[in-house]
């Protein structure tokens, strides 16, 4: 009995998550953290809410510059569109 309470219980918690999905705009993928921190820098001067956000891959870390969150794809889109005005280019992703 209990193993078919406990898998219900798992689902609610995913679809919740799944109803507030922040978005980012991926700028730039970077094996090394110097050059993912002046691409941040760079885009915080220019007054984009930049991060870094690290990930472990099979091949090692990568340092992932991501500008966010927002809650909307059409204000992921507006915020793309600057971006690429300013030669950065860039895609839309979920908070990972």
């Amino acid at each position: 009995v209990k193993p078919a309470v406990a898998e219900p219980a798992a689902k609610p918690a995913a679809a919740a998550e799944s109803a507030v999905t922040r978005l980012y705009l991926n700028a730039g993928s970077f094996s090394q953290l110097v050059n993912a921190q002046s691409l941040q820098d760079s885009l915080k001067k220019q007054g984009f809410a930049a991060s870094i956000k690290e990930v472990t891959t099979e091949k090692g870390k990568i340092y992932k510059v991501r500008v966010g969150p927002m809650l909307d794809k059409a204000k992921a889109q507006a915020v793309k569109s600057k971006l690429s005005q300013i030669n950065v280019n860039s895609f839309v992703t979920g908070d990972e």
